[in-house]
């Protein structure tokens, strides 16, 4: 569902002026090694297969309504990544934007397609999974040594290796082609020095919006009445959850976000000072908030922290609650339902 919140965040950016550069804390791009389970490929379904198959051949002849593909897979030592959006913009090793040309993404869904993408097992299954469970990835900690993820138009996929489970050597070679192919592009681009430069550059359109993520969860702490709400940014796109206490997440509302509206998301984020501000303030009730472009990420988490006082951060603390109550104004008016007029 559509909503009004353009007016929002389009008056939002003319109110705010250019910003410095900040001082910002890198998150490693990594994939995070923990207890991998005992796997076995789970059961593919040939119609999700044969539906995958055809989107890749349409969108290799006719071109393509949304597009991303994520590959991670160590050719040596490191885990080097690529992502490919549909816009064409890519990213290298989450720290590197470069241009992504048209025909080099077809021949990208090329090798896909050639290469049987479409048809291999898609994920690894818990020893207890059942076959009625269906297809799923490994749990969280799992150390996952090669991935490909395609989203096409509708359609998505996830292939993944762990490094205790089934080898792939298909997997690996279709991988390390796809890397190949992006190397050459991904020489020269625009890499930040930290999350604040990567705001001022999303900010001023030398970032794609595509890149900002952010996530805001509101809800009462224990005993407190009220609602709350999960509202999550990703790749132009806002949805939000109501949150009810003793009956969990609601129905998700979504609003597509335009690349000025996610520069002057960016542009409030950079004003507030973000990534200066600390991991702990205040709030009356439970927040948590996260930020990142690429590889650089920010998380703060906001509670009635024993110690800690409303005003004992100052500017901080003012900044944080600005910050929060022009977020709470973006999850009401994707919230809000739509008007027949819309």
């Amino acid at each position: 569902m559509n909503c009004p919140i353009g007016t929002f965040l389009v008056t939002l950016a003319l109110a705010l002026g250019p910003q410095p550069t900040l001082e910002a804390q890198d998150r490693p791009g990594e994939l995070r090694p923990l207890d991998p389970p005992a796997v076995s490929h789970a059961p593919l379904d040939s119609r999700e297969a044969q539906a995958m198959s055809e989107a890749l051949s349409r969108a290799i002849e006719r071109g393509w309504e949304s597009l991303h593909l994520l590959t991670r897979c160590p050719p040596s030592a490191r885990l080097d990544s690529v992502e490919v959006f549909g816009s064409g913009v890519g990213v290298w090793n989450s720290s590197r934007q470069f241009a992504m040309p048209a025909d080099a993404i077809r021949r990208t869904l090329s090798l896909l397609r050639d290469a049987g993408f479409a048809a291999m097992p898609a994920a690894p299954r818990g020893e207890r999974g059942s076959r009625e469970e269906g297809p799923r990835l490994p749990r969280p900690g799992t150390e996952v040594t090669c991935q490909i993820s395609l989203e096409l138009d509708g359609l998505e996929k996830t292939v993944v290796q762990i490094r205790k489970g089934d080898q792939s050597e298909d997997l690996r070679e279709l991988a390390a082609a796809l890397l190949d192919l992006s190397r050459g592009h991904a020489e020269r681009g625009i890499t930040p020095t930290g999350l604040a430069d990567a705001l001022v550059k999303v900010a001023s359109g030398e970032l794609a919006p595509e890149l900002l993520s952010l996530s805001v969860q509101r809800k009462p702490m224990a005993g407190q009445e009220g609602r709350g709400w999960l509202l999550a940014v990703r790749r132009q796109r806002a949805e939000v959850r109501p949150f009810t206490p003793g009956e969990g997440l609601g129905e998700a509302r979504g609003a597509s976000l335009d690349a000025p509206e996610i520069r002057a998301l960016a542009e409030l984020l950079t004003r507030d000072r973000l990534p200066t501000m600390p991991a702990n303030l205040w709030s009356d009730v439970y927040t948590d908030l996260e930020v990142s472009v690429m590889r650089w990420g920010k998380s703060i988490q906001a509670r009635r922290f024993d110690g800690l006082k409303p005003d004992a951060l100052g500017q901080q603390q003012e900044a944080f609650d600005h910050l929060v109550g022009r977020l709470t104004q973006l999850s009401q008016r994707v919230l809000k339902p739509a008007s027949p007029s819309d």
